[in-house]
């Protein structure tokens, strides 16, 4: 009996994987747990030889340009259909409905659905609707927890609706609220949704999401603003004190502009972008103004911003996707591939075409564009106006259609 056991137990070690993904954190918020696009998961891809891909499963979705967001068997997101919004909770291991709770019957962009990806944290989900309503639901029922009418409280009113992604940061979620004055940015207690802190003196700042920079005491939080000061609209990047909401620094493009995340990129540097180009800035020191380090039309602004890794970057520009050197701006390599959104996952791109419905696999490598897979997953047509979500083997995508679940076979 002892010897059926010892065998037993041989075939199972033996036919369990080696190498399952270490480091993973989930995908809790947009553009992941650290707010840049990248996944801390190791282990994810084969060193070598092909890289295999499966579609796991399917499910209808409404639409909606909203993100998944990850946190163990939950996939949450937003999206729509003639009766108005909703967040919905699929599972992550066959995409069945869990829940699907009423928002609003307003949506001010119909043609898009919700754009806000929801943040999960501490068994909830925060999610903003398109009519400017905060709420926190009970992650395992869809349950409210609690509902802050941002529209009463801050005069929220932007053109599009409130589109912008709560980010997380420790205890409170920080919210743009697309109020026309005061009380543009503010950080919210997590339990019980009180206002700890209003932002004062930042441009307008409606349609983008915030990010953050640095650790502990030095943490900033990024802010996208547009000027319309002189006529035509200019980016910017406003950095607010995360414990307070203080202004501690600004900058003002002398041209150019859009909606896009700034994104930190090291310890001293924001990529920002444009319709037309990418700026990366020189974060200040105390009391000296940011600088501009170089600016390329390599990238343009879209559906996410690009990644960084090992002094480089990578995104999409028009067409292409490109590695630019984050040194200089220069092109290392560029490939015609056609729109599209990524993450980096284990030293990969992970990369959805906007309306092409193929995902690809690429080395996240300076040498050259080296694609260890491709795969169509999404209907060709239907537009994905959010990047992919990845947690473990697990990648999951989106259209205005569905979501598809595919695995990454070790």
């Amino acid at each position: 009996m002892r010897l059926v056991a010892i065998a037993l137990l041989s075939i199972l070690l033996a036919a369990a994987p080696q190498d399952a993904p270490t480091g993973d954190a989930g995908w809790p918020q947009w553009l992941g747990p650290f707010r840049d696009g990248r996944s801390p998961a190791t282990s994810v891809f084969p060193a070598a030889g092909t890289v295999r891909l499966r579609v796991a499963w399917r499910h209808p979705l409404g639409l909606g340009a909203s993100g998944l967001s990850v946190s163990g068997d939950r996939i949450v997101t937003l999206d729509s259909d003639e009766k108005g919004a909703f967040a919905v909770a699929l599972s992550s291991r066959d995409g069945s409905v869990l829940w699907r709770v009423p928002l609003d019957a307003e949506i001010p962009d119909d043609e898009h659905g919700p754009g806000s990806t929801p943040a999960l944290a501490d068994g909830r989900a925060y999610v903003l609707s398109p009519a400017c309503q905060m709420r926190a639901l009970e992650l395992a029922t869809g349950k409210l927890a609690w509902h802050l009418d941002m529209k009463a409280q801050f005069d929220s009113k932007p053109r599009f609706g409130c589109v912008s992604s709560p980010l997380l940061d420790g205890e409170r979620v920080i919210v743009q609220t697309g109020a026309p004055e005061d009380k543009r940015v503010v950080a919210l207690d997590r339990r019980t949704g009180a206002v700890a802190w209003a932002a004062k003196g930042i441009a307008r700042a409606n349609y983008s999401a915030p990010g953050v920079r640095g650790t502990g005491a030095l943490r900033e939080v990024l802010i996208h603003h547009t000027d319309v000061s002189q006529g035509e609209p200019r980016s910017g990047v406003s950095a607010l004190r995360a414990d307070d909401g203080q202004l501690v620094w600004h900058h003002t493009l002398d041209r150019s502009w859009s909606w896009a995340p700034p994104v930190a990129i090291g310890e001293d540097r924001v990529l920002l972008l444009t319709w037309n180009d990418a700026v990366l800035l020189k974060a200040p020191a105390a009391a000296q103004p940011a600088a501009v380090l170089w600016r390329s039309p390599g990238f343009t602004a879209y559906v996410a911003a690009p990644v960084y890794r090992d002094g480089h970057l990578y995104g999409y520009g028009g067409d292409f996707l490109r590695c630019i050197r984050a040194s200089d701006g220069g092109t290392a390599w560029e490939e015609r591939t056609y729109p599209g959104s990524l993450v980096l996952v284990d030293g990969h791109l992970v990369a959805l075409s906007i309306t092409a419905g193929l995902l690809r696999v690429v080395e996240a490598s300076p040498q050259a564009y080296r694609e260890r897979a491709r795969l169509p997953v999404l209907e060709p047509g239907a537009r994905a106006e959010t990047p992919p979500s990845v947690v473990g083997r697990r990648i999951f995508v989106r259209n205005d259609e569905e979501v598809v679940a595919v695995d990454v076979q070790s």
